[in-house]
Parts: structure tokens; sequence; C-alpha cells
């Protein structure tokens, strides 16, 4: 694997960690614009007056003077376009209290060679989503989201389970809805997919966001993604476009489950485009994602990303939920629908 065009900079007070960690991503990675630092209060200064971009920071936790910590909230101030990875020993405790650490990816200490194998893999898939500047560093001032370990990624790829059966009952949903009768086997298929995924991600985000509000996310955007996709057919859209729809809707459920605990960590709220990163992170496919921002910010519509965009955008209202239900519902009351939503904006705002 080869990191392209990634300049690094690494801080560790220990010398032959700097060097080990160097040659490391050198031979693993292919990265060769590497920078070491052993002491924590040069960073401020060199970030300060370096002409080079860094794409990546590492540093460790235990250092004297400054700690880990410290030094990633002065990367984040002098680069929040750089990416911050924190290495420590007790990686549990950190990740356990990661509310206030602006680390993006943790790595263990000491590390292995499948530690960096997955540090670029992640790396990897945190570049398939491009960000225009302004984006990146508003990326960059994000709370830390966690990321999968090795050991799930393995699992959310091969389908495997994660061993969290607290998201039983969307199973149950699936398989003993009548609505799933009328899905194709690719559509079950991503259904399960995602439910691994969020298997994986439950118990990392149940004390913020919840178990109840993780489930109820699944079946809203579920229901929304079969009715979709059942809409697509009856008017005659390919197999394998209605396919996407179901996929674009229902994948969208990550973004939501990221904003609420983003919101419920931080009492803020992101743009939710912005969390499309962290959702490819998390398994789902960087072309359905792709195809998701191009329809969100698209004027001029097609057919079939018309349906996918009502589906997004009105995924509360009761009025879209009548016309994808309705036997004589087709493309052109799509149509209509959006612009009179779109006029009431307006209106909205006008007043507002």
């Amino acid at each position: 694997m080869k990191i392209k065009s990634t300049n690094v900079l690494i801080l560790d007070d220990d010398k032959l960690i700097l060097r080990a960690l160097s040659k490391s991503l050198s031979r693993v990675l292919g990265i060769d614009n590497v920078v070491t630092l052993n002491d924590a209060t040069l960073v401020d200064h060199y970030l300060t007056n370096s002409e080079v971009e860094f794409n990546l920071f590492i540093t460790d936790f235990q250092m004297p003077f400054l700690n880990g910590v410290d030094v990633l909230k002065i990367v984040q101030q002098h680069s929040p376009k750089t990416i911050r990875v924190l290495m420590s020993g007790d990686l549990e405790h950190l990740q356990t209290n990661s509310k206030n650490i602006p680390a993006n990816l943790f790595l263990p200490k000491p590390f292995s060679i499948g530690d960096i194998k997955h540090l670029g893999n992640l790396l990897d898939q945190i570049g398939k989503v491009h960000f225009e500047e302004e984006a990146q560093i508003q990326l960059g001032l994000i709370p830390y989201i966690p990321v999968p370990d090795e050991k799930t990624c393995s699992e959310i790829i091969s389908n495997g389970s994660t061993g969290n059966h607290q998201l039983d009952k969307l199973n149950e949903t699936v398989c003993f809805d009548t609505k799933a009768s009328q899905l194709s086997s690719k559509c079950l298929e991503i259904t399960y997919k995602l439910i691994h995924i969020l298997e994986a991600i439950t118990d990392q985000l149940i004390d913020t966001v919840g178990l109840n509000k993780i489930r109820a996310a699944f079946q809203h955007y579920y229901d929304w993604a079969a009715r979709s996709y059942r809409f697509a057919i009856h008017n005659a859209v390919h197999q394998e476009d209605a396919e996407d729809i179901f996929h674009i809707v229902l994948s969208y459920v990550l973004n939501h489950i990221f904003r609420d605990y983003l919101h419920e960590i931080s009492m803020k709220t992101y743009e939710i485009q912005l969390l499309d990163r962290f959702a490819i992170i998390w398994g789902v496919d960087p072309t359905i994602v792709e195809k998701r921002r191009t329809i969100l910010n698209a004027s001029d519509l097609s057919s079939n990303d018309l349906i996918s965009s009502v589906s997004l955008n009105c995924l509360d209202s009761k009025k879209a939920q009548d016309i994808f239900g309705s036997d004589n519902a087709d493309i052109q009351s799509l149509t209509r629908y959006l612009d009179g939503s779109k006029q009431e904006n307006k209106i909205k705002e006008s007043i507002l």
C-alpha cells in the first residue's frame, strides 16, 4: 500500500520509537516525507515556521512538559486539516474519555505492522471523500468520532457478526416485515451489512446516542429506503438503479447517528454532509456516498436521482409519504412535490 502525497510529522520523546515508526511508515505505507521531533515544546514553533503542509501528525501521549493532548490542541489550532493520531499504551482509557481529546485516530504503543497497515487503510478510506478547503477545516474541528479497529473492519468487510446482539430487533424487523419480501436479494444484503455496521457502532455510542435512538433511526431509514425502492420499481426504474436508490437512502442513517452523537457531546450541530468521511470509514461504499453528495448538491436531477432527492429531503414529511405510497404516483408528481416544497421554503425564509 502506498499513501499518496503524504507529509508526516511525528512527535515522541523516545528516539528509538521515532526511528521505528518512521521506518514502518516508509516500508509498509510507502511514506517517505517524514519529519520527527523529540521535544513537545518545539511543535508550536515548527508548525508556525514550516512551509510544509502536513497531512498526518502522530504524537505519543505521555511526555515531559506537554502531554499528547496538549500538543494535539496546538496542531488543531495551527493546522486543522491535518489528521491527528494519538499513540498510547492505554488506549482503552483514552478512548473512553475521548470527548476532550482532539485526536482523529488512535494508535497502540507499542505498535505492530498490523497496526500500521490498519492506520494506512483508514487513511486510504478517509482520502476517498473530497472536501473543499473550508469543509476540511470544519472537519478538523469536529470532536473525535470513534472508528472501527482492525478486527471490526475485517468483520464488517466479511459481513460477519461483531458479537453484539443488542440490535436483534433490527434483524427481526428485516426478516419478518412484509416489506422485506418485496425487496431484492441485493437490498437485503445491503440491509444486513448496515446492521453489522450498526452492531459495531452501538458499543461505542450507546452511552451517548442510546440503543433506542439507534434502533429508531435504522427503522426510519429502512422504511424510507424500502418505500423509495418500491416506488422506483413501480415507475419502471431499472433494477440496479432502484437498488442504488435503496442503498443511498438507507446508508444515510450513519450520518444521522453521527450527527446525534456529536450534538450530545458538543451541543453543536454540524452539516450532515461533513460526516460522509466517517460513514465511509465504517464501511459504506464510497461510490454510494459520492452519488448521494451529487444528488444533494444538484439542481438538475434525473428521474432516478429525483426519487433519492425527495426521500433524503423529505424524510419526515407526511405528504411525501402519501406520494410514495400512492399507486397513482409517478415521477411527475415527485417533481411537482419537490417544486412545491422549495416554494414553501422560500416563503418561510422571506417571512423570517
